[in-house]
């Protein structure tokens, strides 16, 4: 009876010896790897947003190089004499070149775009495409640009294309008394920028306010 007793309580402290040293072993591992896992995690978030960061920076500076070459050229098509000549006289000749000269500018963009020039009544007189002449005196564009600012206007839906569209737009000046005699705006269709989007990101997404 006695060695029998001494027998349980041997294997119950070698029981407890064991489970004790498990734990012990146990614990830390358990800890080591919870540490290991969070630590991962946080690293593998931290190279997701700067990698997205970094995508987001350039394709930002993408869509500022389209703005500004459309911008640049709008600018140049409003300061040309024969734009200046067409608009404050009206004639015919100086309307003809300055068609031509739209016409060749704008294929240098390579896209499906226009470039159009509206008189001070918000007229459409002149494209570079063959498209219906329209009243454009209502678009918010417009009237920023004919008051004398140039601008970019906010997204809109086109009401021929049905495309999401941006109009980058610029007054035209007559430098003989520096008033605004007329607008020369070019839309963008953001389909367009989607090619550089599909080109220089793994997976980006275009989103409007």
């Amino acid at each position: 009876m006695s060695k029998k007793r001494i027998s349980l309580r041997t294997n119950s402290v070698k029981t407890k010896l064991i489970a004790i040293m498990l734990l012990v072993a146990i614990i830390p591992l358990t800890v080591a790897v919870s540490i290991s896992y969070v630590s991962s995690t946080n690293k593998a978030k931290e190279d997701a947003q700067a990698e997205l960061m970094s995508q987001t920076n350039f394709l930002q500076s993408e869509f500022d190089k389209i703005v500004t070459k459309n911008r640049n050229t709008l600018e140049a098509l409003a300061a040309s004499p024969t734009t200046i000549q067409f608009l404050r006289d009206g004639d015919e000749e100086a309307g003809k070149l300055a068609k031509q000269q739209f016409v060749t500018v704008n294929k240098t963009f390579e896209d499906e775009n226009d470039i159009v020039l509206s008189n001070r009544q918000g007229m459409i007189v002149l494209r570079s495409d063959d498209s219906k002449l329209a009243d454009i005196h209502e678009r918010e564009y417009w009237k920023t640009a004919i008051a004398g600012t140039p601008n970019v206007s906010d997204v809109f839906v086109s009401a021929s294309t049905h495309s999401r569209d941006f109009c980058i737009a610029v007054p035209v000046v007559d430098p003989s008394n520096n008033s605004v005699i007329g607008v020369v705006h070019r839309s963008y269709d953001l389909n367009d920028f989607h090619k550089v989007l599909a080109d220089k990101a793994d997976e980006a997404f275009l989103v409007t306010p």
